[in-house]
């Protein structure tokens, strides 16, 4: 995907450093290869942030002047849902459905969220088509599953990993792509968009196989505030739809972007 120089130029401009002084509000983005992306450099203090994410956000809130109020902010998953919940943060991206029952049960009620900007699926991904998995049923008790920690995992999921004999857990899915390839698993269960980032970081090119007609988990990917932050999401929306309509939303998301399903 090609980002014009102008989102280019907006992430840097605001990738920088957040000094003590600052008092805008931030919005904590959970750390998703691709979408929330930081890159450390030594030789730097202050670390880069990309992802298509963190650009489609970053678009939005130069080209309202919302920049001036709010400071997007990507850091681990687990310490940006800390900050939401903690109220560090009035606002928390790729939204509530990231949270499992238990996490949400400790948010407030006055959660509001945006418009979908995109969705995201698990897929069971094998390493060869004799293994693709069209069913909870096609699990083996002989089976080792490599899953991402911290990342939502549903009723079907769990269903999943108990018929299993075992499961490996890692920090990214770059790492559960490596397990995959090197054989240490016989499958994985991967978001999408997420492992697209995997392939490409790996030199993969050709993804493997899955059955594209079941995923056990579907979340959409939006932005959640506290409802006196209505103004940020109202203004999120008109954009969001001003975005799908002149094909921009598509443009920064790229390969990334899979068709948002209606809000409810």
């Amino acid at each position: 995907m090609r980002l014009t120089l102008r989102c280019t130029w907006l992430a840097i401009l605001l990738s920088t450093q957040i000094s003590a002084s600052d008092n805008r509000h931030i919005i904590a983005a959970a750390e998703l290869s691709g979408l929330f992306t930081v890159h450390s450099d030594s030789a730097n203090a202050s670390a880069q942030l990309d992802g298509v994410y963190y650009q489609l956000l970053s678009n939005i809130l130069a080209e309202t002047g919302l920049a001036a109020q709010y400071s997007l902010q990507v850091m681990p998953m687990k310490r940006a849902k800390t900050a939401f919940n903690r109220r560090a943060a009035v606002c928390y991206s790729p939204g509530l459905e990231t949270f499992d029952p238990a996490e949400r049960a400790l948010l407030p009620d006055n959660i509001i969220s945006s418009k979908p900007f995109n969705r995201a699926l698990v897929r069971v991904i094998a390493k060869t088509p004799e293994r693709i998995i069209r069913s909870i049923d096609d699990i083996k008790r002989s089976d080792v599953i490599g899953l991402v920690r911290g990342v939502p995992v549903s009723t079907e999921m769990q269903a999943i990993l108990a018929r299993s004999g075992k499961s490996y857990l890692v920090d990214t899915e770059i790492d559960n792509l490596k397990l995959l390839i090197s054989g240490r698993v016989d499958l994985i269960m991967a978001f999408y968009p997420d492992i697209l980032f995997a392939y490409q970081s790996l030199g993969v090119q050709q993804p493997y196989p899955f059955d594209p007609n079941f995923s056990p988990l579907q979340i959409i990917d939006n932005l959640a505030c506290y409802a006196e932050h209505q103004p940020l999401i109202q203004r999120i929306n008109e954009m969001l739809d001003l975005y799908q309509k002149n094909g921009t939303l598509q443009q920064l998301l790229g390969t990334y972007y899979l068709a948002p399903p209606t809000a409810p």
